[in-house]
């Protein structure tokens, strides 16, 4: 075979090397980390995004059960800044995410940072992805704490609301605010339930059609 085709057959061999997808390889980081936002930091200019947790967005807010609003994207953001401190941080990353950013498992000095925000109430597991917290979300949502402390939006759905512009913020009366109660058991008193029909248009609590939600409360 001529000299030139078999340059030419190497050439493209090699070509057809370099084109095959090359599995995500994990890779170690480890320094003092700056947050950004409640599940994602950055150490040594890379930016790592916490796999298999989802925290409340810097912008996004919860309700208190008491109907009050409070910033509980940036309370995650500073929860995790304050566990941090000054300690440094040591993440495995298993490939990069659609924004570029490192996805990792992050261990703060023995502890799993993951595991720590979901299972403080301070992120929730993020389902599509994994599977992984989601025994440690059980038990903070049971003992109430952080975000389960009251009501929220999970945090894909308030993207995918923000993204598309059905975002509202919910109508407020006094201690009262529209979240994610819907039915009678879940009312506290006759006054949160004739807020929750008349200003947040919850009629399953007037079945009867009276204009008198919840009987056994507001009889």
């Amino acid at each position: 075979m001529p000299h030139k085709q078999l340059a030419a057959r190497a050439l493209l061999a090699a070509l057809a090397l370099v084109a095959l997808p090359r599995p995500s390889i994990a890779s170690d980081l480890t320094g003092r980390a700056s947050v950004i936002d409640g599940d994602t930091i950055e150490i040594h200019a890379e930016r790592i995004r916490l796999e298999g947790v989802d925290a409340p967005e810097s912008g996004q807010s919860c309700t208190d059960t008491e109907g009050r609003v409070w910033p509980c994207g940036r309370r995650a953001a500073f929860a995790l800044a304050d566990h941090i401190g000054q300690k440094p941080v040591h993440c495995i990353s298993s490939g990069k995410d659609r924004y570029r950013r490192s996805l990792a498992t992050c261990d703060l000095g023995g502890e799993n940072l993951n595991r720590w925000l979901v299972a403080n109430g301070w992120a929730v597991a993020y389902r599509q992805y994994s599977k992984a917290y989601v025994s440690d979300e059980a038990i903070a949502k049971e003992e109430k704490r952080g975000i389960w402390s009251g009501t929220f939006i999970m945090p894909w759905d308030y993207r995918h609301q923000k993204k598309s512009g059905s975002f509202k913020k919910p109508a407020t009366s006094g201690n009262y605010q529209c979240g994610d109660k819907h039915t009678c058991r879940e009312m506290t008193s006759c006054a949160e339930a004739r807020f929750y029909l008349n200003d947040c248009g919850l009629t399953g609590l007037d079945r009867d059609r009276d204009g008198i939600p919840c009987e056994t409360l507001c009889r």
